[in-house]
């Protein structure tokens, strides 16, 4: 049930939680999921302004099962087919090119995910750590959960670590989602990324570079995240069960209606059960998933920073075309 909405934590706060400065939260929309345009500057060695990208580049968690359907690979808004013939598509994997060209997308290229172009922070990990990630919602979506359960099954087992911190999505805290079940169970809490935070995965990076252990009542990205830089992740706890009225805001669904059954079906506990045996166990028991995590993600496709200035389309011209317009709407 929501209630009133919890504030974000104060940066100092989540710093004090860490014992690690926190980067600040920077809001900058342009920048597109996650800050992934200046992650690729940062790493090409190109300095404000950054230049846009014609084109998406894939961000979150997308499995070979999800080569069935062009919304389910690059979506954000379930209008990628619409704009294919104009834009280029950055994914992780080859098979995920593969897929693209076969559904008529005439420009896609293998790159990774933006994860992989973050610095891993230089931190020290806190030996028997476990950071809480709980299934999160969208800014679109609304949820039946039973979050004191969860919280409560956390709490049972928070004594066989030496530090236990609940990351909560901000979309979760803009609903009071799991925010008031763990502080009244005095489990710390941070805010996890913020889709329009440039920031974010530099957040994501340092928390999963500072907990030993990071587990998750479902599936989704950080299990793939945290490996990238050194943490076990594990599922823990009751399953969240989804319904077609969960997805009811999600643009990409509203548009493609005919994917809803098949994503719930497809992201059944029983059937990643069989696909993540390794992953479903207690968190402390929690094993590397690093080989899985870096094909998921497409580590093998990173690119060079001059390769990827070129899938960018960061052409020396454009760039300096990017700085005159910049600059002419300042003048």
């Amino acid at each position: 049930m929501e209630s009133a909405t919890p504030p974000l934590p104060a940066l100092e706060e989540e710093s004090a939680i860490l014992g690690a400065p926190v980067p600040p939260r920077l809001e900058d929309r342009r920048l597109m999921q996650y800050g992934a345009l200046k992650i690729a500057a940062d790493y090409c060695g190109i300095a404000a302004p950054f230049p846009s990208l014609r084109g998406e580049w894939q961000h979150g968690w997308h499995p070979p099962e999800h080569n069935v359907h062009p919304e389910l690979v690059v979506g954000t808004t379930g209008k990628s087919r619409d704009k294919r013939n104009r834009r280029r598509q950055l994914v992780a994997r080859e098979d995920q090119r593969a897929y693209l060209r076969s559904q008529g997308y005439p420009d896609v290229r293998a790159i990774g995910m933006p994860v992989l172009y973050v610095p891993p922070p230089q931190v020290e990990r806190i030996r028997g750590s476990l950071l809480v990630m709980p299934s999160h919602s969208l800014a679109t979506t609304r949820h039946a959960w039973n979050f004191a359960e969860y919280a409560d099954q956390i709490a049972a087992i928070a004594p066989r670590f030496s530090r236990v911190v609940a990351c909560i999505h901000p979309n979760c805290f803009q609903k009071n989602y799991w925010v008031s079940d763990f502080a009244a169970r005095g489990i710390p809490i941070v805010s996890g990324a913020w889709l329009f935070d440039a920031n974010a995965l530099h957040r994501m990076a340092l928390f999963f570079s500072r907990f030993e252990f990071v587990t998750s009542n479902r599936m989704g990205s950080q299990h793939l995240y945290a490996p990238l830089f050194g943490a076990k992740p594990s599922i823990y706890g009751t399953y969240p069960r989804a319904a077609r009225e969960d997805f009811a805001g999600s643009p990409v669904f509203s548009r493609c209606p005919d994917l809803v059954d098949w994503y719930i079906q497809e992201h059944n506990e029983p059937k990643l059960r069989a696909r993540y045996p390794t992953l479903f166990c207690h968190p402390a028991e929690a094993r590397d998933f690093s080989k899985e995590a870096r094909f998921q993600l497409g580590a093998e496709h990173r690119q060079s920073p001059e390769a990827m200035r070129e899938a960018l389309g960061w052409t020396p011209f454009r760039l300096w075309w990017h700085r005159v317009r910049h600059s002419l709407r300042l003048a």
